[in-house]
């Protein structure tokens, strides 16, 4: 499944251009100024924009971009600054992809934003152009450049400081701004807003930029989605940043796609902390870093982790079990029945027929508190049992409410086998299939699915319209669930789960509820 989500950019004639882009020459003019003469000073960890361009610089360079003058430049006055961009200019040319960093001090007035150097003291608005650099003046080096990609990336919205001075007319954050063609604009906040510092100092938005820029394969588009919430995450919903791109090529990745083998895609960390987030057992937390650990959502796994309190020992597996009533606020309600089956089919390499266990499940509708929601949400929920392998599972059902995830529907699952299991454990369940009767050929729903921990997996069903609307109908009208599992032992599995009227009447009282019904 795709990233769907969208972060509230602000877009500007959004043209996509067909076709890959071209491997080439990437340059990157990347600048901290802190230490001003005049203005206010960016003198605190939390704002030291030289520390954010030195980690711009080093990611960037990583990514295969050559810098202007081979380093990030810092504390530049107004001669440094015009010249180092005139050198990007001149470097420029023919690159695949053109990326002009700022972070420091700038102000907008009359519309315009100024980019200000560190020896900058205007008195009155006539001395902007004398002593500070309108932005325009780096967007009119990349014209005609013939790059195929520019990208303008301003970590500079501050409060004016020269409102003391005498600018009384420029104003605190920055001026919205148009997009070229061929061009990416972004700010570390919405027009007219200021920043939120990292809590660890330094800029959270140097800081969201810097590690999604690595995530392999990930679009432009994906990338300022990405950052995006990021940032959101991080400032607790504070700041947004601004995007605005005109007639871009958005196949352009930083990054290399992932090898087959690269388990920590940003995709399915997203899902994956989705559903780990507000779990209090240290076990499930430390699994999911130890799974993603190059990722934002690391990040923040860590940090919940810091909040917990650490006993002497790791609670039991079975804890990260969902019971009938999860820590989430979950009350369960109104058992159905039990009468549906539940049919367990092993692959056996020495037997071509495989093997064959049958066991039972209930459905029943539950209610759902969300973190932070006033009140509870109904949800789809089963449980399966297979006596004869000693193996249970859950899985519930219910509608996203999280704008933060790219899924119309979740659905988690999880499945718990004795300390013997032949299989040894479950490894990896791909994903969810429906079919009308128990021989039939399923057809698997639009999802992406994630392992969270051993034994825990989270399934985000797609967002998009028409994905949308098939899984919808297909989980109404077909009669069977098909859950694939690999085992520890890479043998396969597929948990066959019938609905029959129990669970037919538990999934129309659901989608009634989310006001789904046919």
């Amino acid at each position: 499944m795709k990233r769907f989500s969208v972060c509230a950019l602000i877009v500007s004639c959004l043209v996509l251009l067909a076709g890959p882009a071209l491997a080439g020459k990437r340059v990157a003019l990347v600048i901290g100024n802190s230490a001003y003469e005049h203005a206010g000073k960016l003198d605190n960890p939390a704002k030291d924009a030289s520390k954010d361009a030195t980690l711009m610089a080093d990611t960037l360079r990583a990514l295969g971009f050559t810098l202007v003058r081979d380093a990030a430049l810092t504390d530049l006055d107004k001669a440094g600054l015009e010249a180092a961009i005139q050198d990007f200019g001149n470097q420029i040319a023919g690159a695949e992809a053109a990326l002009f960093f700022y972070a420091g001090h700038a102000v907008q007035l009359r519309g315009s934003n100024y980019l200000i150097p560190i020896n900058a003291n205007p008195a009155k608005d006539a001395d902007a152009d004398l002593q500070m650099d309108d932005i325009a003046f780096v967007l009119h080096q990349m014209e005609g450049a013939g790059t195929q990609l520019n990208i303008v990336i301003l970590d500079a919205c501050h409060d004016n400081p020269f409102a003391g001075n005498g600018l009384h007319t420029g104003l605190s954050g920055l001026a919205p701004m148009k997009a070229p063609e061929r061009t990416l604009i972004s700010f570390a906040a919405q027009p007219g807003h200021i920043a939120r510092d990292d809590q660890d100092g330094g800029s959270a938005y140097a800081k969201a930029l810097a590690q999604t820029l690595r995530r392999p394969g990930l679009g432009v588009f994906d990338l300022v989605n990405e950052v995006g919430l990021a940032v959101e995450h991080a400032t607790g919903d504070a700041q947004l940043p601004f995007v605005s791109f005109s007639a871009i090529d958005g196949s352009f990745a930083f990054a290399p796609p992932a090898t087959s083998g690269d388990r920590s895609n940003a995709g399915e960390a997203a899902l994956g902390w989705a559903t780990a987030k507000d779990t209090t057992n240290i076990a499930t937390i430390e699994a999911f870093i130890q799974r993603y650990p190059d990722t934002f959502y690391a990040d923040l796994a860590r940090a919940r982790l810091n909040e917990l309190p650490h006993p002497s020992r790791k609670p039991a597996q079975a804890a990260i079990v969902p019971q009938p009533a999860p820590d989430n606020g979950a009350q369960p309600s109104s058992v159905v029945g039990s009468g549906p089956r539940a049919v367990l089919y092993e692959e056996d390499p020495s037997d071509p027929k495989g093997h064959q266990f049958v066991g039972s499940v209930i459905w029943r509708t539950e209610q759902v508190k969300a973190a932070g929601a006033e009140k509870g949400e109904l949800a789809v929920h089963a449980d399966i049992e297979i006596p004869e392998r000693n193996l249970k599972m859950t899985l519930t059902i219910r509608r996203n409410t999280d704008p933060a995830l790219p899924a119309s529907h979740t659905v988690d699952l999880a499945v718990t086998v004795p300390p013997r299991f032949p299989g040894g454990g479950i490894d990896n369940i791909p994903g969810i299939l429906m079919k009308s009767n128990e021989q039939a050929k399923g057809t698997p729903l639009a999802a992406l699915a994630v392992k969270v921990t051993d034994g825990v997996f989270l399934i985000g069903l797609s967002n998009v319209d028409l994905d949308r609307k098939r899984n919808l109908q297909t989980l109404k009208d077909r009669q069977w669930l098909d859950v694939p599992m690999v085992y520890d032992n890479k043998h396969r599995a597929i948990m066959a789960i019938e609905k029959g009227p129990p669970g037919d009447q538990v999934f129309a009282t659901a989608f009634s509820s989310w006001g789904q019904a046919q």
